[in-house]
Order: structure tokens, then sequence, then C-alpha cells
């Protein structure tokens, strides 16, 4: 049987009413629904889930949608720590689907600061990936330095 790809990040739907962004269960929604063999996955650290999931998945998708922040972290900035362990205890192939950069319009990439927790996902997500897109004129120049890739 094919392994299938694994799914973190994003939901593909949120609950009615819920407080989303739309453009999050949009860019969920979009990521899951190229491949017919994806599948949604949990976070866990422990060995035996691990080899658990290496077992089904050959890959694994990360859905975001605007998760680095130029100014001031965002609450979620925490997670990233348990998701970057996450990917580098898997050690599978990563794609990345919209992790792009929050930017006011007199926003340079020069006065940028950016937590280093993102720095550490962003550069984890780079070690399992040839390559690191980001949307938009600023997101690239913000990834470059923290990728060492072709953005």
């Amino acid at each position: 049987m094919p392994k299938r790809i694994g799914f973190i990040g994003n939901q593909a739907s949120f609950a009615l009413g819920a407080r989303e962004n739309t453009g999050n269960a949009i860019h969920g929604h979009a990521a899951r629904t190229m491949f017919q063999n994806g599948m949604p996955v949990s976070i866990a650290l422990d060995d035996a889930s691990i080899a658990a999931l290496r077992e089904k998945i050959s890959h694994l998708g990360f859905v975001a949608a605007t998760m680095m922040h130029m100014r001031k972290p965002p609450a979620y900035a925490a997670g990233h720590e348990k998701q970057a362990d996450f990917i580098e205890k898997l050690g599978l192939p990563v794609t990345s689907f919209g992790f792009g950069c929050h930017a006011f319009l007199k926003d340079t990439v020069g006065a940028a600061n950016v937590d280093p927790r993102t720095v550490r996902l962003l550069r984890v997500i780079a070690d399992h990936a040839d390559t690191v897109g980001g949307g938009g004129v600023r997101s690239p120049p913000i990834y470059a330095p923290s990728t060492a890739l072709r953005t």
C-alpha cells in the first residue's frame, strides 16, 4: 500500500461561528485537496507515535497562512517550537503551503524582527525541503537569511 502525505497546520475547515480567518481555512482546504492521499496528522513527539507515522506517510505538508510577523510575535509563535521539534524528529521531506509574512506598508526588510521560534521553524522546514516559496514581495527577503535556500 502506498504511503500517504500527512498534513499539519491550518485545518481544512472550521466550525460554524469560529473566530478564525477565512483565508486560513481556504489555505488549509486548498493544500489538502490538491492530493488525493492526504491525511491529517497529530503532532506527537514520543518515539512510538513517530515510528507509526513513518509507516503511514512519506511526506509532510505544513499548511500555514502568513505566520511570520515583523514587529510583534503572535500568540501562536509558542507552537512553532513544538512544530519544529516534530518536523526534526519525523525527518521526512516537507512541503510548506502559505508561510507568509505580515508587514505594514512602510515596513522594510531591514527592520524585520521575527520571533526566534518562528525563525527556527522556518530553518527546520528549509532543512527538510528543496526550496521554500513565499508569497508577496516581503516574504522571500525575510526567508533568505533563515533558510540558506532559493526562495
